[in-house]
């Protein structure tokens, strides 16, 4: 007997082969096709993707297969609307090439694959082409092997609409210089994020006025994970503060949980201006977290860190270039700051392991709140410079600016302060007032002052405070400086043990700065801030960001 389970089971599967397809198709378009004549076939393809999203059924599970060559050169279809659970995949992002714009307002269960959105064709105002593809909402999508290229306004709107895009990726596409005529213009621009992975991917704005990345608008991104990525922006070209500010991304407003970036490398700035509020504002575990990435000759700074509960740990910041000209003078200057807020709330940052070089101004300026944990971070200050021209700043500082909340809760701890420059004064704080209620202890300066104001007359200490050379190793190659400490160092074993931070150290108290060593072998615990994954060595772009060894090229 056919129990009463069985039957609604059979039913249901009957139900379910009723309404999806048995079959899905693989249609075919190809230069050489034809329009009136094609059936969509290898033998008989089309020849536009205009035609075959007038034949392609939506909902079906089918792919529309873009053969070698030009598609769409004579801008006859400026504008593509793809139907929904339909994938689009070409033969490769160098051989298959579309001119113009393809839109995908509902997406579920679809690829976008091997094939160049092309919208240089810029050159009359009638022929510009303003976004390339352009996805509102969408489920459970793969976009992949594309480059997206040229376009007026955004080469990619990811997920426009309420939901936005959830438990879908992107990975190893590539999208340079859009944002061509406009400073609003990105090569990606983004709505809710859930659930959503985006990897290998390289960003170049070096001819457009746009950046890389832009989300405004009370976006909410939700376990969105984002790793070995490069940016690669011109100082000349991109949009910022009076082209001061290179904006590699920018996430404005946004309602962030457990977010990470991890093994990009950045040449300008992360602006993170979202404070977090309601239930997200210190729920676990943290709004972004910045780890284990590079920047790499910064001219103004590498995160604006105007967040609530944000995590920026392991990293390595080089500030550098000479490009970087202040309003009102034609003389350059570089790397003014690294991390930055600019007065605005930081409630429960978390800034540790990370290793800071040539920094002309300030390491970390005009932070604001409560919760604050500044532990285990290695500063550098620039060291003389000989351009000429250069602007002269007559000092520079470990932590300067800053507004405490009242209720404390300020940790500086462990960190390790050095100012190559004797011309030039040099403070580990120049806060100009007090810190209530901070925890300031068992930090190192080399070639520095403790302070710019009389700590007597305010209300914290910053005992111990080391004076030494903490006598870093270089590596064998000189482009890829460790700054890990040399055995018989003064730094090693004089911090302080801070529970979640310094977990790692072995000896009688943690190492102070960015890296632990190990007494017996000299081994660096946290060496991978500055190594690369093997599998990024296939990226290197005319040798400029990546040399063989997969260690970032200085």
């Amino acid at each position: 007997m056919i129990s009463l389970i069985n039957y609604r089971f059979v039913f249901s599967l009957l139900i379910s082969l009723a309404v999806s397809p048995l079959f899905a198709t693989t249609w075919h378009v190809k230069t050489n096709g034809n329009d009136a004549t094609g059936l969509g076939t290898v033998a008989k393809p089309w020849a536009s993707l205009a035609q075959a999203v007038k034949q392609v059924k939506a909902n079906q599970n089918d792919t529309i297969k873009l053969g070698e060559g030009t598609f769409n050169a004579n801008l006859k279809d400026t504008s593509i609307t793809l139907g929904e659970n339909i994938s689009l995949i070409g033969s490769g992002k160098s051989k298959t090439i579309y001119i113009g714009n393809i839109n995908a307002p509902k997406c579920k269960n679809q690829v976008f694959a091997d094939f160049m959105l092309d919208g240089r064709m810029n050159t009359e105002a009638k022929n510009k082409i303003f976004e390339g593809l352009k996805i509102d909402t969408a489920n459970n999508i793969e976009i992949r092997d594309l480059r997206i290229e040229g376009f007026w306004s955004n080469g990619l709107v990811l997920g426009k609409w309420s939901p936005g895009v959830t438990n879908s990726v992107m990975h190893h596409c590539e999208l340079v210089n859009n944002g061509v005529a406009t400073s609003r213009g990105f090569g990606m621009r983004s709505g809710d994020l859930t659930n959503v992975t985006l990897h290998h991917l390289i960003f170049i704005e070096e001819e457009g006025k746009g950046g890389e990345i832009w989300n405004t608008g009370l976006r909410k991104f939700t376990n969105l994970k984002m790793h070995d990525c490069i940016f690669k922006a011109h100082a000349d070209k991109t949009a910022g503060w009076n082209g001061q500010v290179i904006f590699d991304f920018e996430w404005f407003r946004v309602d962030a949980l457990n977010v990470e970036v991890f093994n990009c490398q950045f040449d300008g700035t992360l602006s993170l201006v979202s404070p977090q509020s309601g239930e997200r504002q210190n729920k676990k575990p943290y709004s972004v977290r910045l780890h284990h990435n590079v920047w790499k000759n910064t001219t103004r700074m590498a995160v604006e860190a105007a967040m609530t509960n944000l995590v920026i740990d392991s990293n390595y910041i080089h500030m550098g270039g000479t490009d970087y000209k202040p309003v009102g003078t034609e003389k350059a200057r570089i790397g003014p700051y690294a991390i930055a807020s600019f007065g605005a709330p930081s409630d429960y940052l978390q800034l540790h392991h990370n290793i800071i070089e040539n920094i002309l101004l300030e390491a970390i300026h005009g932070l604001k709140g409560k919760n604050i944990s500044i532990l285990n971070n290695t500063v550098i200050a620039a060291p003389p410079q000989n351009v000429p021209g250069f602007w002269k700043e007559n000092t520079v500082s470990f932590i300067k600016g800053g507004a405490p909340d009242s209720s404390g809760g300020w940790l500086i701890q462990n960190n390790i302060f050095v100012n190559p420059d004797t011309s030039r004064k040099a403070f580990f704080l120049a806060l100009g007032e007090n810190l209530v209620g901070a925890k300031v202890s068992h930090n190192a300066i080399y070639q520095a002052d403790s302070s710019n104001v009389n700590l007597s007359t305010n209300q914290y200490s910053i005992k111990p405070l080391y004076r030494f050379n903490p006598q870093f190793t270089e590596s064998e190659e000189k482009e890829s400086t460790w700054y890990h400490l040399k055995i018989g160092s003064p730094a090693i074993d004089k911090g302080i043990k801070i529970p979640g931070i310094t977990d790692s150290s072995k000896g009688i108290a943690p190492d102070l700065g960015a890296v632990e060593t190990l007494i017996a072998t000299g081994i660096s615990l946290h060496k991978n801030y500055i190594e690369r994954p093997a599998n990024l060595n296939s990226w290197v772009i005319n040798n400029r960001l990546f040399d063989l060894k997969g260690r970032v090229k200085l």
